[in-house]
């Protein structure tokens, strides 16, 4: 199965607004896309659509909040050691995992 086949599937369960089965599908496309030579998905796109999911759930658990956060530190320091990888890029995702802490924590 390639990363973009459980991305779909995790989409598919985002719409049907099930986040428990979209952080499921959605982190099983990380784990492939990390194994892809060839990548059939964004990275990008991915957290985002995980970085929705996580805060859903996590209003219930915990530890899915921990372990997006540790995901998405590891993929900034990675960008940050890429030369071809834009920078805006970086600072995009640095101001939405930004908002997405603070609206966590505003509830």
């Amino acid at each position: 199965m390639l990363a973009d086949d459980c991305f779909r599937l995790g989409a598919v369960a985002y719409f049907n607004q099930d986040y428990y089965h979209t952080v499921m599908w959605i982190t099983e496309a990380l784990n492939v896309w990390q194994t892809e030579q060839t990548k059939t998905i964004d990275k990008a796109t991915l957290l985002d659509y995980l970085s929705y999911s996580l805060y859903t759930v996590s209003q219930f658990h915990a530890n899915p909040l921990a372990r997006f956060t540790d995901i998405v530190i590891r993929f900034i320091l990675v960008c940050h050691n890429t030369k071809d990888h834009h920078m805006t890029k970086v600072r995009m995702l640095k101001d939405h995992l930004f908002l997405f802490f603070f609206s966590f924590l505003s509830y």
